[in-house]
């Protein structure tokens, strides 16, 4: 075993040890070493994936799961407190759902994850939407029977964001659409011609997923489509600041 796995394995171990056995969602006690307790556990199996217009309005973006409690709370984990076991833990829930396993390797050629700027990067330690991206990528290689290194790659370098545009919390749809003009490049020497799976945790508006997929597609990428872990239900009737309020924290 290498060095590297048994020192994560030994974390993880002491992670246990040292905080609360507690569900993250409702505080009791939680289903071994995982983070959720079974009535959560059961909330979270019970979820039903959305068609696609139905989940953002946009046909091209699909999301596995509608934000709603534990989901969030797993999600506000591994955004905002450094809880990164959260990723893997909701990448091996998603191997029972094996549809999306089965369209991952037959209709994409590479994943890439929604960049972080390097400013957020260091300050955050980690793009949370890469991460997701290599635990899908072993979960399609391992419904495969592929083994931990097949499957989809996942191409970092394919695209960046070029500046760093700040929060987005307090702006509406349209301006937030307006602060990621120009914000992503895409290198077409790695996606020219390839079918790619743009990757990220939640879809709120698409703002950011539109303008990830233009800089991909004006790079020569042949087909551009995203998968999200969740999305954000908006209300009917949103009382005044709702919506502002529910895109941003998830900005």
């Amino acid at each position: 075993m290498r060095p590297l796995r048994v020192l994560s394995r030994l974390f993880l171990f002491l992670e246990d040890w040292i905080l609360p056995p507690v569900c993250v969602h409702c505080g009791l006690r939680r289903r071994a070493s995982l983070p959720l307790c079974r009535t959560c556990l059961r909330a979270l199996r019970d979820s039903r994936p959305e068609e696609d217009e139905a989940v953002s309005g946009l046909p091209w973006v699909r999301s596995l799961f509608r934000m709603t409690p534990p989901l969030h709370d797993l999600i506000h984990g591994f955004k905002y407190r450094h809880q990164r076991r959260h990723i893997a833990f909701l990448a091996e829930w998603l191997r029972w759902r094996r549809a999306w396993l089965e369209d991952l390797g037959r209709s994409y050629d590479a994943l890439i994850p929604v960049p972080l700027h390097a400013a957020r990067r260091r300050d955050r330690g980690y793009n949370q939407a890469e991460r997701l991206a290599g635990e899908l990528a072993r979960q399609e290689a391992r419904g495969a029977g592929l083994g931990r290194r097949g499957g989809r790659p996942v191409r970092t370098r394919g695209l960046k964001r070029l500046r760093f545009t700040g929060t987005q919390t307090r702006l509406k749809s349209g301006a937030r659409a307006g602060n990621l003009e120009g914000a992503f490049r895409a290198d077409p020497g790695l996606v020219a011609g390839q079918r790619i799976l743009l990757i990220d945790d939640v879809c709120t508006t698409g703002s950011t997923l539109s303008h990830c997929r233009e800089a991909l597609l004006a790079a020569g990428a042949a087909r551009v489509d995203a998968l999200t872990l969740a999305w954000v239900e908006k209300r009917m009737n949103p009382r005044p600041g709702d919506l502002e309020a529910v895109a941003g924290f998830f900005s």
